[in-house]
Order: structure tokens, then C-alpha cells, then sequence
């Protein structure tokens, strides 16, 4: 989970660092007669919105409970993975060429299927994160928009990008949390609508 959000982090970072751009056009001319605009800064701590709001916070609770449900079954599973590769080396100079290549083989397809199991969940579960996270970068970027025309700021930053003290009434950190928590109290983790995405596509490209 902290791979997906640290690709949102990023993905955050690259739309914030090219400036969010208000219509209002105040300060001297440019060389060649443009108008420059004055620059009114504000700065967001990302990470601490996806850490801190409320949707943020009942995705995690969503995630841990979906890779709850499955790890019981999957510990009991590998286990019987093992049982079987244990029996297979016990029994590696007692059985017959053929016999062994028989269990050599019915082991051979439990573990591959246990691993194309896992690795299907883990698809799944990632896809329905992060189309969760889009829904919230969605409304973030709205509402980042909206207090930008309100404060009339023309450039925001990332907190992580701002490496020097900085005054804390550029910090619209607070608003952007509360606005969100108000407009997305929680945010829904999708794990059937992702399969069934995952499967039609890999039936188009077949």
C-alpha cells in the first residue's frame, strides 16, 4: 500500500510543481511588454491530507481488511505448499521415476496456481486503490483550485518542495483538509468493479 502512495505523492508533486495559475494578472511588464505576474505562493503538505483525512483514512481501514480476509486462507494454503515439497524430498529415493515426477508435477501446479492467486488479488486490490486515490486527487485538485481564485494565489507548491523557512500563512494545508474531509468523508475500495476491468481487458487482448 505504501507503493501506491508513494506513486500519489509523486503524481501530486508533478501537478503541483508546475503552479496553479490564477486569471488575475497584477504586477510590471515583461522585456517585451507582457504582463508579469506577482507571484502569490501557497504551500500544501500532501502527504499529511493523505495520512490526516477522513478518506484517506477509511481506504487504509478498507485495504487492511480486504488483505485480512484473504491472509488466514493463504497462510493455510502455503503451508500445505511446504507439507508437499517436504514429502516430495522424503520420499525422493523411495518412489519410482514416475511416481515421483507424478507429485513432482500435482506440486508443481498447486504452488503456480497459489502465486497466480496471489498475484490476481494483488492486482486487484492495487487497481481498486488506486482508482480510490484518483477520486481523491480528483476532488483535492478542485478544491486546491478553488482556494487559489479565493486567496488570489497564482503559484502552489508542495511542501516537500519548499526546502527554506517559509511564513506559515502560505500553508493552505488546514483548508484543503477540512474542505476535503466536508466534500469526501470517505471513499469506496472497489475490488469487484477492478476484477471485472482486469478480466475484460484481458479478454480485448486476446
Amino acid at each position: 500500500m505504501m507503493t501506491i502512495y508513494r506513486a500519489f505523492f509523486q503524481m501530486m508533486a508533478m501537478v503541483l510543481a508546475t503552479g496553479l495559475v490564477s486569471p488575475v494578472w497584477a504586477g510590471g511588464s515583461g522585456g517585451d511588454g507582457m504582463q508579469v505576474p506577482e507571484a502569490r505562493i501557497a504551500v500544501i503538505d500532501i502527504q499529511t491530507i493523505l495520512r490526516d483525512s477522513e478518506a484517506a483514512i477509511s481506504l487504509r481501514k478498507q485495504v487492511d481488511n480486504e488483505t485480512r480476509k484473504y491472509r488466514d486462507q493463504w497462510v493455510k494454503r502455503r503451508d500445505k505448499i511446504k507439507d508437499m515439497q517436504q514429502d516430495l524430498e522424503r520420499q525422493r529415493n523411495l518412489l519410482s521415476q514416475d511416481a515421483f515426477q507424478k507429485k513432482y508435477r500435482e506440486w508443481e501446479k498447486e504452488a503456480n496456481d497459489f502465486n497466480d492467486e496471489v498475484k490476481v488479488h494483488e492486482e486487484q486490490l492495487t487497481l481498486a486503490s488506486n482508482e480510490a486515490l484518483s477520486v481523491i486527487h480528483s476532488d483535492l485538485i478542485k478544491i486546491i483550485s478553488a482556494l487559489t481564485v479565493e486567496s488570489n494565489i497564482n503559484i502552489v507548491l508542495g511542501r516537500e518542495q519548499v526546502l527554506l523557512l517559509m511564513n506559515n500563512g502560505m500553508d493552505i494545508t488546514k483548508e484543503a483538509l477540512e474542505a476535503l474531509n466536508e466534500q469526501r468523508p470517505s471513499v469506496t475500495l472497489d475490488v469487484a468493479a477492478a476484477a471485472k476491468k482486469i478480466r475484460e481487458a484481458r479478454e480485448r487482448s486476446q
